[in-house]
């Protein structure tokens, strides 16, 4: 049987997909048009962890380390401000719209998570973890004179705070690739807090 692609995610609501849409638009104006490929508003979303093609048998237990995580922290809120991108200005190949959490909740919880599945056959990133949500990829078939305008019009971008979110649950995800792109639908919504009951299937968008 097919695996299922699947990682851990914070959704985002509705208003700030919209907020996000509203920065694109902003910098779209000013990169060159062949430059970048941006990500649909309704798809972006903050990775906690990919886990890559799971088996379907695994997905309960995988519930069940995440409910347990989740029940023992409280919900949080983290900012959205600045844009940057990945790697470097000189070679972007992601651009990135910058999350602010300075208490160290968001990084606390992912740290938890990833503990918690690695016993599950889920090894943590070699990476640090560096929360971010992706807006914008660099086109394949971009110049080098694109990229280099690209990391600059990004360097030079001053942006405020784009939105707060308000985050009271995390969210173990599919991934379909579709010709159009990923399609992402909720396999479960784990509630942040003890006592909260698990909501299977049930979309986190408010």
């Amino acid at each position: 049987m097919a695996g299922i692609r699947s990682f851990v995610a914070i959704e985002l609501p509705d208003d700030v997909k919209a907020g996000l849409a509203a920065l694109q638009r902003d910098l779209k104006s000013d990169v060159p048009p062949e430059a970048v490929r941006w990500t649909r508003p309704e798809s972006i979303h903050l990775t906690l962890q990919f886990l890559g093609d799971v088996a379907p048998g695994q997905i309960e237990a995988i519930v069940a380390a995440l409910r347990e995580v989740c029940a023992d922290r409280m919900p949080f809120a983290f900012d959205l401000t600045g844009v940057g991108v990945f790697p470097n200005p000189n070679r972007p190949r992601v651009v990135w719209a910058g999350v602010a959490e300075p208490s160290g909740v968001l990084v606390a919880l992912q740290k938890e998570i990833s503990r918690a599945l690695a016993p599950l056959g889920f090894p943590p990133e070699k990476r640090p973890f560096t929360p971010h949500l992706t807006i914008g990829r660099a086109a394949r078939r971009a110049s080098r004179r694109d990229l280099a305008d690209l990391g600059a019009v990004i360097s030079r971008s001053e942006v405020g705070l784009v939105a707060r979110v308000s985050v009271d649950h995390v969210s173990l995800m599919k991934s379909d690739l579709r010709p159009g792109g990923a399609v992402y639908t909720p396999l479960a919504v784990l509630p942040l807090g003890k006592g909260a009951n698990q909501r299977i299937g049930e979309s986190a968008n408010r």
